[in-house]
């Protein structure tokens, strides 16, 4: 049986030590805090691992539809977890944007990663990743029928940030949209591999200044987006 607790905990430590390295980077003679989202999706063996650390997300894609991997560390959805928000009124909110945790921003005694084992990899189309940017102004079943639209995945990840800034997107927009395909049956046993990969990002003018997209996926966030 693989070691699924032990490859959680490898993943948790690596978000740590990434968590520690910026956290000890930061300048103190300057006030503004110095962070950014993370999400990542891994594969060991057939078994398929997401974390982050943030609001940016993954996504999977099968059979058609689309299933969110990963839970916001915001506000929104700690509103939403107790019963007191719907998704709806989530995405209207107006401290929608408040994080309550990224890399960077939690020192390191009181930073854990959410890490999970979704299962197997091996019955999933595509894995996407991608910050606020774009699932802010884009609902999830308005990326499903993208993606449906558009299967190659470089075209899906243009289609995605395109379809984000015509929503007016005032955030980054980072997404890599990533095919997944077993490899021979000859192997044993069968593993996925990531053979495509489409990768987007977009820029706006907001409050006359240029965000630029973070590299990757996740974003950095401005005083405003870090914990209260």
């Amino acid at each position: 049986m693989e070691d699924i607790d032990g490859h959680i905990q490898f993943l948790r430590d690596a978000f740590a030590a990434v968590n520690e390295r910026v956290y000890s980077s930061r300048d103190p003679r300057v006030p503004d805090k110095m962070g950014a989202t993370l999400v990542l999706a891994c594969t060991i063996g057939p078994a398929l691992f997401v974390g982050n650390a943030g609001d940016s997300r993954c996504y999977l894609f099968r059979g058609g539809r689309i299933e969110r991997a990963t839970k916001d560390d915001s506000l929104v959805q700690q509103l939403v977890d107790a019963g007191q928000l719907d998704a709806s009124q989530a995405r209207s909110h107006p401290k929608r944007n408040v994080i309550t945790k990224a890399i960077g921003i939690v020192p390191p005694d009181r930073f854990r990663a959410s890490v999970t084992h979704v299962g197997t990899a091996l019955d999933i189309e595509h894995i996407l990743l991608c910050s606020d940017g774009l699932h802010g102004v884009v609902t999830d079943e308005e990326i499903a029928h993208t993606l449906r639209a558009h299967w190659d995945p470089g075209a899906g990840a243009a289609a995605l940030v395109d379809l984000a800034k015509r929503r007016g997107s005032t955030d980054n927009i980072s997404v890599v949209l990533a095919s997944v395909v077993p490899t021979p049956e000859a192997d044993s046993p069968p593993t996925p591999r990531f053979t495509r990969f489409g990768r987007g990002a977009g820029v706006r003018l907001a409050r006359g200044r240029s965000r630029r997209p973070a590299r990757g996926v996740g974003g950095a966030r401005p005083p405003s987006r870090s914990t209260p």
